[in-house]
């Protein structure tokens, strides 16, 4: 049961107490470990009083007044050093010590927050671990004992002076990721005055003051097979920058952002993304909660749309057996509003566009023809490549063939045979053209008509 103490500063008049409060506390694991003379079972009450001198102390008090535990803070050049958490023996696993361990780093500024522990001893490692800290160096320190320094991030909301330091990261982190070049930096430039945008749910993660990682959230929705909307919300773009990627910081953003969300009333969340990755912050394939992707049929499972009720029991409360997910539309401004996006594309240093493996299908905007190589692609006026266009539709910035949307399916109807070379199951001409009639409204060319 968590024990609900006044968390107060401590003064100097504590010290004593403090001391003798160490010595209960480290005790315990000191004699597990055979390390009796550890530096807090010998310290000296002129040493405390030094000490104490260098840092913000916080204290645990119960109804008598009595101490029962404490933790202590420093602040240098923005990195917060937490120390001595400790909490009485006889009030272990109630709570205290998370109560102190937040506060302190909550009435502290910091852009980062670290401190050493020994993983000999579980118990305050692994609950460490929880709040997501994260081991960036291990050292020995004798007696058969490893010291881990941990390190955490500081998440914050972002705030108008970050604009165009996070619409950089997200370019940096996106650029030939999934397709060759990247939109995810106009979508965000574009959504900050959408409707749908969730200022609330605006973080960065920095490092020494660095914007080393962002993720935004959105409103969506749900339709219901008898036409009825339902609220839904999604998230991204999720950012981590290049330099800073495989180490752990996109969960531990993510999970934040996550936990801020549920405490906002987010109840249901879809996306689109990669499971293998997303599965770690409770992600599964939306298919399995009879979700439907709005481009595929109900019946399909979409491999990268993903969903998550961040609240057990959301759906059957909001009496959702099945529904079509609708994104934002915020998210397809890059195609809407071609020029601005490439007046804004160019206000950032050029960037070389690619192919790349792993990244997504690529058709042709126009006929649908799948795009593997620069050599398939078209030109665009000033004789650069288009990665939006195949050579057989797009030449020099112009359409090669002056038709509607109606005349190309026709026009690709013609190669159904080379299609049904590269499928499992042949279709039938008819069967093709009804496939194209559902997925032609989708490509930029023809998604206005």
């Amino acid at each position: 049961m968590q024990q609900v103490m006044r968390l107060l500063l401590a003064t100097i008049e504590d010290v004593p107490e403090l001391l003798d409060l160490q010595r209960k506390a480290f005790g315990p694991q000191c004699r597990d470990l055979h390390f009796e003379d550890a530096p807090p079972m010998t310290e000296t009450l002129e040493h405390a009083y030094e000490e104490f001198a260098q840092c913000i102390t916080l204290k645990a008090v119960d109804e008598n007044g009595r101490i029962v535990g404490s933790i202590r803070g420093s602040v240098a050049d923005g990195s917060l050093y937490l120390g001595r958490l400790m909490v009485l023996p006889e009030y272990w696993r109630q709570g205290i010590g998370k109560q102190l361990f937040r506060e302190i780093q909550r009435r502290l500024p910091h852009n980062r927050a670290w401190l050493c522990t020994c993983p000999q001893v579980p118990a305050p490692y692994q609950f460490y671990l929880r709040e997501g800290f994260k081991v960036f160096k291990c050292e020995d320190v004798g007696h058969g004992l490893t010291w881990f320094y941990m390190e955490k991030m500081n998440i914050r909301l972002e705030q108008t002076a970050d604009y165009r330091e996070v619409e950089n990261l997200t370019r940096e982190a996106f650029w030939n990721v999934y397709r060759p070049g990247c939109t995810e930096h106009f979508v965000l430039n574009q959504y900050r005055s959408n409707l749908d945008f969730m200022p609330e749910l605006d973080f960065v993660m920095e490092e020494e003051g660095k914007i080393i990682g962002h993720v935004m959230f959105s409103k969506a929705g749900l339709v219901l097979p008898d036409g009825t909307r339902k609220p839904s919300w999604t998230f991204g773009p999720i950012s981590i920058h290049p330099a800073y990627k495989r180490k752990g910081h996109g969960l531990e953003l993510l999970n934040y952002a996550l936990t801020k969300a549920r405490e906002v009333g987010v109840g249901f969340l879809c996306m689109e993304g990669n499971l293998d990755f997303y599965k770690h912050a409770g992600f599964g394939l939306a298919s399995k909660l009879n979700i439907h992707y709005h481009t595929e049929p109900a019946e399909a499972e979409v491999p990268y749309f993903l969903a998550q009720e961040l609240i057990p029991g959301w759906l059957g409360a909001n009496g959702i057996a099945e529904a079509t997910y609708c994104p934002p539309k915020g998210y397809f401004v890059a195609d809407e509003k071609p020029e601005a996006f490439a007046a804004y594309e160019a206000t950032f240093p050029a960037k070389e566009k690619a192919f790349a493996p792993g990244q997504l299908p690529q058709f042709c905007q126009s006929c649908g023809m799948p795009l593997t190589r620069r050599e398939d692609c078209g030109t665009n006026a000033d004789g650069s490549t288009s990665f939006d266009y195949c050579q057989y539709c797009y030449k020099d910035g112009k359409f090669l063939q002056d038709c509607t949307m109606e005349e190309m399916i026709a026009h690709c109807a013609q190669f159904l045979d080379e299609v049904n070379k590269n499928l499992p199951h042949p279709v039938t001409r008819e069967e093709y053209i009804g496939q194209m009639r559902m997925f032609f409204p989708q490509l930029k060319r023809w998604r206005k008509q």
